[in-house]
């Protein structure tokens, strides 16, 4: 009810803004009697809820319509994949909730108008290959008219008005969007649009062959996953877990699964092996963004996120948006088409990953952080997976990878006390075994191993420490850098000051 309050009134509700608003859900649920559906509108709590099945929720209908028009495209079936389009752009009345100047409303407002104008400017351009000029032009014309600066819509516009006769018609539209781009952003139209404009001008007759017309080209396939690490060990349960997300998720909602866990614990480690593992679910493309949450610098604002990933799914850097709430519209409304897998790695709390997440439940969205994130988890429904140390023998299979089977099968108690020193923790342990592999025929017992082990269970108690602290800000270096800093200067060299953590 409280967000039903501030969606209706912005935040400056009226004395007995409560009662009104039941009495409006009043008058909904009246209507929905006489339609002879009154079991959708349920009362839970102090709030409500509407519950409608998937197949009558127009945009779930809307979703379907476009994936069977890229299906039919990509096939080479133009006509059919046109119906698609034409369907699913005839599920709308206008603008998305037209009339309503809700500042709640209005990033999602925004989200399903982008959603409408990119169907529309598939439509026509699958209707303009088909030869089809006449039945779109009028409303072509009414789209130009309210997005001015849409510039694909305008290059539509010039294709179907230079076809139908009208020249002169098409140049000035075009000489409309020039003086507007120069007036309000001080930019040039799109070098492809410009080429039109020179086609026209000129009467070019390829114009009016719709096969001449340069095919869209193909949406950008992001991969952007970092490498996965070498002899990742364990986390089977986890994995499991993971694998799960890919399946469709209850009431269409996306698959948001957050990693969480104190610094050391491979957080980044599982996730990358998982999202490598899963690439194949994801065709449209992988997403993968570090956004510094705990690192000395100041964490990355979602707007310059969402900047690279729109730049990586194929918008022009000079059509990227640099207001967030239209960045993140945009970027909803792409990937509103596709089935993608987007990992946010180390991400500090709820306000930095709300953007970033899509709206399509095809998509799958991972987070490491070492926040619980209870916020996004009471939004968004996220899945938190705790994440803790290996087990001892997960511990001693990763030592075994690392050191080779060999080395740690001779001196099996000396590794087993290595591991425990470590805390069974991934990060520690391979730091710890990669000085040790400098000198392979050292003995897991020697002095300086032995410093090795210490310097690891100080590191893994300032670990502890800084997460407990929340880890602090730009002052602080990250203690796993200060322990591998630390290790470098001992490299195993047996001077006094191996035995002695402290200096870092």
């Amino acid at each position: 009810m409280n967000w039903l309050v501030e969606v209706l009134w912005d935040g400056e509700p009226p004395a007995g803004a409560v009662k009104t608003a039941r009495n409006c859900v009043s008058l909904v649920r009246a209507a929905l009697n006489r339609s002879g559906d009154p079991a959708v509108l349920h009362t839970t709590g102090t709030g409500y809820r509407l519950v409608v099945p998937d197949e009558q929720l127009d945009i779930n209908v809307f979703h379907t319509h476009l994936r069977r028009a890229a299906a039919l495209t990509a096939a080479g079936r133009l006509s059919p994949g046109a119906d698609e389009l034409r369907a699913a752009v005839g599920l709308w009345r206008g603008r998305a909730l037209d009339g309503l100047t809700s500042l709640a409303l209005a990033p999602v407002i925004a989200n399903l108008e982008e959603q409408r104008l990119v169907a529309w400017e598939r439509y026509a351009d699958a209707q303009l290959r088909l030869g089809h000029h006449n039945e779109i032009l009028g409303a072509l014309t009414e789209l130009v008219a309210t997005n001015p600066l849409r510039e694909q819509l305008v290059g539509h516009l010039m294709l179907a008005l230079y076809r139908g006769g009208q020249q002169a018609r098409a140049l000035s539209v075009y000489h409309k969007l020039r003086h507007d781009l120069h007036e309000e952003l001080g930019i040039d139209p799109d070098p492809r649009l410009a080429e039109r404009h020179e086609l026209i001008l000129r009467a070019d007759p390829s114009l009016q062959d719709p096969g001449a017309i340069p095919a869209p080209p193909s949406p950008a396939i992001p991969r952007q996953l970092p490498a996965a690490v070498g002899r990742f060990t364990g986390r089977l349960t986890e994995l499991d877990v993971l694998d799960s997300s890919t399946a469709a998720t209850a009431g269409g909602l996306p698959a948001t699964v957050a990693i969480v866990g104190a610094a050391g614990t491979g957080k980044t480690a599982l996730a990358v092996f998982w999202a490598h593992r899963a690439a194949a679910a994801f065709p449209d493309g992988q997403l993968y963004a570090d956004l510094h949450g705990y690192a000395p610098d100041p964490p990355v604002a979602p707007v310059a996120v969402l900047a690279r990933f729109l730049r990586a799914l194929g918008v022009a850097a000079r059509q990227v948006p640099t207001d967030l709430e239209e960045a993140a519209a945009m970027y909803r409304s792409i990937l509103a088409q596709r089935r993608a897998l987007v990992l946010l790695d180390n991400v500090s709390g709820a306000e930095q990953t709300r953007p970033l997440l899509p709206g399509n439940p095809d998509c799958v969205t991972v987070l490491t952080s070492r926040d619980q994130l209870d916020g996004l988890v009471a939004s968004h429904g996220v899945r938190r997976l705790r994440l803790g140390a290996l087990t001892s023998a997960e511990a001693m299979t990763l030592l075994a990878g690392l050191l080779g089977d060999d080395r740690v099968a001779r001196e099996p108690q000396a590794a087993a006390e290595l591991a425990a020193r470590c805390g069974f923790l991934p990060l520690p342990l391979r730091i710890v075994a990669a000085v040790l592999d400098r000198q392979p025929a050292r003995s897991l017992r020697a002095r300086s191993a032995v410093a090795l082990s210490a310097a690891a269970a100080a590191a893994l108690a300032e670990l502890a420490n800084a997460h407990a602290a929340g880890e602090a800000g730009p002052q602080r270096p990250r203690p796993q850098d200060s322990l591998a800093s630390y290790i470098g200067r001992c490299a195993l060299d047996n001077s006094a000051s191996c035995t002695d953590p402290a200096p870092w």
